[in-house]
């Protein structure tokens, strides 16, 4: 049996925003049960600069010039997305994954 699980993930600051998505993450890990959790990022952490990645100066700049400015932008691109922009490879794409992480997010599959 599947519950709806609704709220306005919009009222979270973002660290109430990362610790539920950890929290959600352990907990639908540990078990077996078939649950499915989608979870709509506020606008304000969307719509947050890459900057805030801290990446090197020349990906922020490779991102940027492939219009990706925002996390937003660059949470809809995949792996593959990525290393299609000219100058991105394996280690800029590791970079990235790694640094979105640290805000409990990741790229499309």
């Amino acid at each position: 049996m599947k519950l709806p699980l609704t709220f306005d993930i919009d009222s979270l600051s973002i660290d109430q925003q990362k610790k539920l998505y950890e929290y959600l993450k352990e907990k639908f890990e540990s078990t077996q049960a078939d649950f499915k959790i989608n979870i709509t990022l506020s606008h304000e952490l969307i719509e947050k600069d890459i900057k805030t990645l801290r990446l090197s100066k020349k990906l922020d700049s490779i991102l940027r010039t492939a219009n990706i400015s925002t996390l937003g932008s660059l949470c809809i691109k995949s792996r593959s997305d990525l290393l299609e922009i000219k100058a991105v490879g394996n280690r800029s794409v590791l970079e990235i994954e790694s640094a979105l992480n640290e805000w409990g997010l990741k790229l499309a599959e």
